[in-house]
């Protein structure tokens, strides 16, 4: 079993083992009433501190993870002469960019919100990053004043495909593995909530509450 698996259920695993133990005590014939109350008690107490420590444990290790496969996502840091000539070329390309982005705001508000969205599809299929990174960044507001709510959805999803494609293996994975430590991350934070009053209603249901 993956180990992010295993580790989504443990706490279904340990209430488990509380709820036979709990049973286990409920059904002694030996045993007292007064003393199957104390000891399914005491399992309560141990189950809520142990769970405590664990889902404590459990989750500082899933965020450490997951800031590592965040800076996985980030671009690569480059030395400082690369970043030099890199700001060089940025704001030449930025002059030539914020003169395109404004004749295309221009244009924006001169056409429909239909119509954008099959520019920015003609800027997709032509591979024009210049184009298709000013889409990404601005159309979305002129398109939410254009009060087209599916052509704006139609919009979203595509824009979110597209960028999942230019994701590289390494950080298609490592954003995959992101959403399922969120999942546990959120497993987890409920059954941080529930474990104590069920565990209460689990010795209310075998006769064997303090």
């Amino acid at each position: 079993m993956e180990e992010l698996e295993r580790i989504a259920i443990e706490p279904s695993l340990l209430f488990f083992k509380f709820i036979r133990d709990v049973k286990s005590i409920a059904d002694d014939q030996i045993l007292q009433n007064g003393e199957k109350r104390g000891k399914a008690y005491h399992l309560r107490n141990t189950l809520l501190l142990e769970a405590r420590e664990r889902f404590k444990e459990v989750m500082q290790r899933l965020e450490r993870e997951e800031e590592e496969l965040q800076r996985q996502l980030t671009p690569y840091k480059p030395s400082p002469y690369e970043e030099i000539m890199s700001a060089i070329a940025q704001l030449t390309n930025m002059i030539k960019k914020n003169a395109l982005r404004e004749e295309l705001n221009h244009q924006w508000q001169e056409i429909s919100a239909a119509n954008i969205l099959a520019d920015y599809q003609k800027a997709l299929d032509r591979g024009d990053m210049d184009r298709i990174e000013i889409f990404e960044s601005y159309a979305e507001i002129v398109l939410l004043k254009k009060n087209e709510p599916s052509i704006l959805e139609n919009f979203r999803e595509l824009k979110e495909k597209t960028r999942e494609k230019r994701l590289t293996p390494a950080q298609k994975e490592a954003r995959e593995r992101i959403e399922r430590i969120r999942k546990v991350k959120d497993e987890y934070n409920m059954w941080g909530e529930i474990l104590s009053p069920t565990a209460d209603a689990t010795l209310r249901h075998y006769g064997v509450e303090p």
